[in-house]
């Protein structure tokens, strides 16, 4: 299985740099896309201990989160602004084989959602942008597949084909603790 990023080019900046995860040979792919002439080049091969499969960018393009299958982990890269080569600055386990991973916008905490063991963790994010240890771990979550925090940063959604239905939960804007949405009253 192989999931793809594309990080366009900031106003400053070209080329603009793409980031493959390829699960079955353990690796993460890094090209670089001229955007004038479109020449790609592949300018670094990460090999990865893990099977890596759901990626986030970080809110500033300066972190990559990525979910590993196999042992089960959230790894964050740092950036190199300049290259848009990869290094592993943290590793912290999941409590489920992650099927997508994503981050609130004011870079507090990422999220992990886990479809085949029904489950959604939340991490605090350091001052250093790197995904802590879990801080909670929603259960019951029949197959859960992504995890979308709403435009006001306020709400997180998790749609969840099991059920068919999206779980609503409250972001705390101080602690990142999520709480189940109350249902509107009719």
């Amino acid at each position: 299985m192989i999931k793809c990023i594309f990080v366009p080019a900031q106003p400053a900046m070209n080329p603009s740099f793409i980031y493959v995860s390829c699960a079955d040979s353990r690796r993460i792919d890094v090209f670089s896309l001229n955007a004038e002439n479109g020449e790609l080049e592949s300018i670094q091969q990460l090999t990865t201990q893990h099977a890596p499969l759901p990626m986030k960018l970080g809110t500033d393009r300066n972190m990559l989160y990525v979910g590993t299958r196999g042992e089960n982990t959230i790894q964050s890269y740092a950036i190199a602004p300049a290259s848009g080569k990869l290094t592993l600055s943290g590793e912290s386990p999941l409590p489920g084989g992650p099927a997508y991973v994503s981050c609130d916008h004011a870079r507090r905490v990422a999220f992990a959602a886990s479809y085949a063991d029904h489950k959604l963790s939340v991490h605090p994010l350091t001052a250093q942008d790197i995904a802590d240890k879990a801080c909670q771990c929603l259960e019951g979550l029949p197959r859960a597949h992504a995890a979308l925090v709403d435009a006001s940063n306020r709400w997180l959604l998790v749609p969840m084909l099991g059920a068919d239905a999206i779980a609503i939960y409250r972001l705390d804007p101080e602690s990142a603790a999520l709480t189940p949405a109350e249902p509107p009253a009719h």
